[in-house]
């Protein structure tokens, strides 16, 4: 069994809390301006991880679109399973390697992959996608254009502590002298976007085009409750993640993981007191913008 990816490098929560914010629902506008998906295509993501781009777009045509899902990291597939089943979302998802699939030639309308390429042989990748798509169908390459995050009103209320401070340093040491999880973190077949496109266009892809869009959410707009707990979730994942990570690596100590088990309830206690204030109304303005970056292009005609 292979989980190595959801165990070492990012968490099946934390990704779920991060790609929740990004494909919510209340965006789907925006994505279905860009994307071109229609009711009836079967579509299938690449990588994706503990699944929330397949439920997100699932969502957007209420079920009338066949999706399935694939991940080399059992842990993620796994995830993906139980709650389609609990959630009764019609979607298949399989264990398999993206750059090598065992689905037959021309087998889906489009193809689709976020924060992929560039943890992959990227020509590989593209071709095996070039292979399972049907003429006329679309292949979708989404990435992180761009991530902020204004904390910094938040910050004023709620300061990190000497403790937690020294606490993060010291687990960040640790995490950079792991040559594999460091290794694996490096996004070392990154590529710009004209030479992405390049890429795509040799392999016999046509009318290439280039898009982004800017997601925006703070806790204190007017939005569901739901939603502003997911981005204030946002605000700390990342910080909780490394901890989980240096947690999962049979490598460290039980001293580190005790270190990483404090860290832990010290982020906590700060996102506790984040939603307190939420929830008694006190305003902060916190907010996280980025953009979603994406490339389309379409298996021409033969």
């Amino acid at each position: 069994m292979n989980t190595f990816w959801s165990k070492n490098i990012f968490g099946i929560d934390s990704l779920k809390t991060i790609r929740d914010f990004r494909f919510n629902i209340r965006f789907s506008e925006l994505y279905l301006q860009v994307l071109p998906i229609q009711r009836g295509m079967k579509l299938l993501d690449l990588g994706c991880g503990p699944g929330s781009f397949t439920r997100c777009v699932y969502d957007w045509f209420q079920g009338d679109l066949q999706v399935e899902g694939l991940d080399l990291d059992d842990g993620y597939i796994n995830f993906c399973t139980e709650i389609a089943a609990r959630d009764h979302y019609n979607i298949a998802y399989t264990v398999g390697d993206a750059c090598n699939t065992s689905f037959s030639n021309e087998s889906f309308e489009i193809t689709t992959s976020y924060t992929v390429a560039q943890h992959v042989e990227d020509l590989s990748f593209f071709k095996e996608q070039y292979r399972i798509l049907k003429h006329g169908g679309y292949i979708v390459v989404m990435d992180v254009g761009g991530y902020s995050e204004n904390i910094a009103s938040q910050l004023e209320v709620i300061p990190i502590s000497q403790e937690e401070f020294n606490v993060l340093l010291a687990l960040k040491i640790v995490d950079e002298q792991n040559n594999i999880i460091k290794a694996k973190r490096h996004n070392k077949n990154r590529k710009s976007d004209y030479m992405t496109m390049n890429l795509l266009n040799d392999m016999g892809f046509t009318d290439i085009l280039h898009q982004k869009i800017k997601i925006f959410g703070s806790p204190d707009n007017p939005q569901s409750d739901d939603f502003s707990r997911l981005i204030i979730n946002n605000f700390y994942s990342h910080y909780i993640d490394l901890a989980i990570s240096i947690l999962n690596n049979d490598n460290n100590s039980d001293d580190i993981k005790h270190l990483a088990n404090i860290y832990i309830d010290l982020v906590n206690e700060r996102k506790a007191k984040r939603i307190e204030m939420y929830e008694n109304n006190k305003k902060l303005w916190d907010s996280i913008e980025t953009d979603v970056n994406i490339i389309i292009a379409k298996k021409g005609f033969i």
